[in-house]
């Protein structure tokens, strides 16, 4: 853990910029549940269909089985997409074929089936997927701003496919970024991005390890600009203060979007839920380049967050460990 990158040679440690993963997914379901707080229209965002918020010729080519998603099966994870969802495949590419869908994906579930292990899973099916949180880096702006984000689409409606989906990519991930950043971080008093190397020379960040035996370790660069994925790049500490003022304050999600942002288990977001000593508990983890990172919502309000630059410690046994411990004691 005291490998490091770049000009920083110190000992890995909270105050370190580091590659945290899907964790950081806990902010596109923290700005879903904001929407709702702003528009304050009556209508929850969360039950409408997500193709609503499609850039219009991916409305128009969307796969069939899509067409019932809502933006809370997005956030359940409920979306019938196979786990990967890095840029191995363009967005738009598995939304028009159904992610490689095949006659009888959508079938009613067996006794006894494991629904996650069809590729892709049944839509309605709680099965985890890196493209769930990635759409948000798409239909964000939809949701906030629909007449600037059209008015973007209307600048490339004569253009080809090509640019005209970079030209849209490029647009809704700046406005993701930068909604996140204003409304999310901001009130938590975070400084993050989504690229380990935009830190270098100014903070100290970290970089992922295989093994003891790895020497040059990976710092992760985002190439896709989409953070809604995982892509976020900050601290330990900076984690923990943006999931406590989430989770614990009034400025950024007012007492019912804080309810809505945890959830009981049949209306859980995001988040999934393990049981600990005094009850059941909001967990989630991530990881990129070999980074490793858990954070969890203890029953009792309390939170902890881990994270290692190398692979190999079972992080959530270690928290709730720690807690039960607590507990007793």
């Amino acid at each position: 853990m005291d490998r490091t990158f770049g000009q920083y040679t110190g000992p890995y440690h909270i105050h370190v910029k580091a590659s945290v993963g899907s964790t950081t997914k806990a902010f596109a379901t923290a700005a879903a549940a904001l929407h709702i707080d702003q528009r304050k229209t009556g209508t929850n965002v969360l039950e409408q269909y997500f193709e609503s918020y499609l850039p219009y010729r991916w409305r128009k080519s969307l796969h069939p089985r899509f067409k019932r998603v809502t933006v809370l099966d997005l956030i359940q994870h409920k979306v019938g997409m196979v786990k990967t969802g890095g840029s191995e495949r363009p967005a738009r590419e598995r939304l028009a074929d159904g992610d490689g869908a095949g006659p009888r994906t959508d079938d009613p579930i067996a006794p006894g089936e494991n629904p996650c292990n069809r590729i892709p899973p049944p839509v309605g099916s709680s099965c985890y997927t890196n493209a769930a949180g990635g759409m948000f880096h798409f239909i964000l702006p939809y949701m906030m701003s629909y007449q600037l984000t059209y008015n973007e689409e209307q600048k490339v409606k004569n253009e080809p496919d090509e640019p005209y989906d970079a030209r849209i990519t490029a647009f809704t991930g700046q406005y993701y970024n930068d909604y996140v950043q204003k409304f999310i971080l901001a009130p938590s008093g975070v400084e993050a991005n989504c690229n380990a190397r935009a830190f270098l020379g100014r903070r100290p960040v970290v970089a992922g390890y295989a093994s003891r035996n790895d020497r040059a370790g990976v710092l992760h660069g985002n190439n896709t600009h989409n953070c809604a994925s995982g892509g976020w790049v900050l601290s330990v500490h900076d984690l923990a203060r943006v999931l406590y003022t989430l989770t614990q304050t009034d400025k950024i999600l007012n007492a019912e979007s804080r309810k809505r942002f945890l959830g009981s288990d049949n209306k859980r977001v995001w988040w999934w839920r393990i049981n600990v000593l005094d009850g059941r508990a909001h967990w989630h983890n991530g990881g990129i380049a070999d980074m490793s990172t858990d954070m969890v919502v203890f029953p009792n309000g309390y939170q902890m967050v881990i994270a290692t630059n190398s692979k190999g410690k079972d992080l959530t046994k270690i928290l709730i460990r720690a807690y039960n411990r607590s507990r007793r004691s």
